[in-house]
Protein backbone atom coordinates (compact mmCIF):
# COMPACT_ATOMS: atom_id res chain seq x y z
CA UNK A 1 0.00 0.00 0.00
CA UNK A 2 3.07 2.35 0.91
CA UNK A 3 4.10 1.56 -2.97
CA UNK A 4 0.90 2.46 -4.05
CA UNK A 5 1.01 6.08 -2.51
CA UNK A 6 4.73 6.78 -3.18
CA UNK A 7 3.74 5.85 -7.13
CA UNK A 8 0.81 8.09 -6.98
CA UNK A 9 3.01 11.07 -5.83
CA UNK A 10 5.70 10.50 -8.19
CA UNK A 11 2.88 10.59 -11.07
CA UNK A 12 1.31 13.80 -9.81
CA UNK A 13 4.58 15.06 -9.88
CA UNK A 14 5.49 14.33 -13.20
CA UNK A 15 1.69 15.59 -14.68
CA UNK A 16 2.49 19.10 -12.79
CA UNK A 17 5.97 19.24 -14.25
CA UNK A 18 5.00 18.48 -17.97
CA UNK A 19 2.28 21.18 -17.80
CA UNK A 20 4.28 24.24 -17.37
CA UNK A 21 7.23 22.95 -19.51
CA UNK A 22 8.47 24.37 -22.46
CA UNK A 23 11.86 23.69 -24.25
CA UNK A 24 14.46 26.50 -22.68
CA UNK A 25 15.75 28.60 -25.37
CA UNK A 26 12.77 28.68 -27.53
CA UNK A 27 10.71 31.18 -28.23
CA UNK A 28 6.97 30.75 -28.22
CA UNK A 29 4.31 32.89 -28.98
CA UNK A 30 1.58 33.14 -26.15
CA UNK A 31 -1.16 31.09 -27.97
CA UNK A 32 1.11 28.45 -28.58
CA UNK A 33 2.12 27.97 -25.07
CA UNK A 34 -2.09 28.14 -24.18
CA UNK A 35 -3.32 26.11 -27.24
CA UNK A 36 -0.42 23.46 -28.29
CA UNK A 37 1.17 22.60 -24.34
CA UNK A 38 -1.37 22.88 -22.75
CA UNK A 39 -0.86 26.46 -20.50
CA UNK A 40 -3.74 28.35 -18.66
CA UNK A 41 -3.81 32.12 -19.52
CA UNK A 42 -2.93 32.18 -15.49
CA UNK A 43 -0.07 30.16 -15.77
CA UNK A 44 1.39 32.57 -18.27
CA UNK A 45 0.14 35.21 -16.43
CA UNK A 46 1.96 34.02 -13.16
CA UNK A 47 5.23 32.99 -14.99
CA UNK A 48 5.90 35.72 -17.08
CA UNK A 49 9.04 37.40 -16.34
CA UNK A 50 10.48 40.93 -17.63
CA UNK A 51 7.50 43.02 -18.62
CA UNK A 52 7.49 46.24 -19.35
CA UNK A 53 4.96 48.07 -18.33
CA UNK A 54 2.79 44.66 -16.74
CA UNK A 55 0.26 42.53 -18.09
CA UNK A 56 -3.04 44.69 -18.08
CA UNK A 57 -4.74 44.94 -21.08
CA UNK A 58 -1.87 43.25 -22.96
CA UNK A 59 -3.27 40.38 -25.43
CA UNK A 60 -0.66 37.48 -24.34
CA UNK A 61 -1.55 35.21 -27.25
CA UNK A 62 0.02 38.15 -29.30
CA UNK A 63 3.41 38.17 -26.93
CA UNK A 64 6.22 36.32 -27.92
CA UNK A 65 8.26 34.77 -24.46
CA UNK A 66 11.34 33.07 -24.48
CA UNK A 67 11.33 29.81 -22.47
CA UNK A 68 13.87 29.12 -19.39
CA UNK A 69 12.99 25.30 -18.10
CA UNK A 70 14.05 24.53 -14.96
CA UNK A 71 14.15 20.65 -14.66
CA UNK A 72 15.13 21.33 -10.71
CA UNK A 73 11.56 23.34 -10.68
CA UNK A 74 7.88 22.30 -11.53
CA UNK A 75 7.56 25.70 -13.82
CA UNK A 76 9.24 27.53 -16.53
CA UNK A 77 9.76 31.02 -16.74
CA UNK A 78 9.17 32.82 -19.70
CA UNK A 79 10.64 35.73 -20.66
CA UNK A 80 8.73 38.74 -22.15
CA UNK A 81 10.81 39.14 -25.78
CA UNK A 82 8.20 41.64 -27.45
CA UNK A 83 4.12 42.01 -28.68
CA UNK A 84 3.57 41.37 -31.97
CA UNK A 85 1.03 43.86 -33.36
CA UNK A 86 0.57 42.33 -36.58
CA UNK A 87 0.02 38.82 -34.24
CA UNK A 88 2.36 36.02 -33.80
CA UNK A 89 2.52 33.16 -35.44
CA UNK A 90 3.43 29.32 -34.55
CA UNK A 91 6.63 27.78 -36.45
CA UNK A 92 5.67 24.50 -35.82
CA UNK A 93 7.60 22.00 -32.96
CA UNK A 94 11.36 22.67 -32.38
CA UNK A 95 11.43 26.30 -34.01
CA UNK A 96 10.91 29.69 -32.62
CA UNK A 97 7.53 31.10 -33.52
CA UNK A 98 7.42 34.77 -34.46
CA UNK A 99 5.73 37.69 -35.20
CA UNK A 100 4.15 38.00 -38.34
Amino acid sequence: MKAFYIAALAASLVSGAAALACSSGTKYCGHTLREGLGWSYADVVSQVRDVPGGTSGVNLDNVLFKCEDHWYWEKADLHWQTACSNGCKNNGSGRDDACN
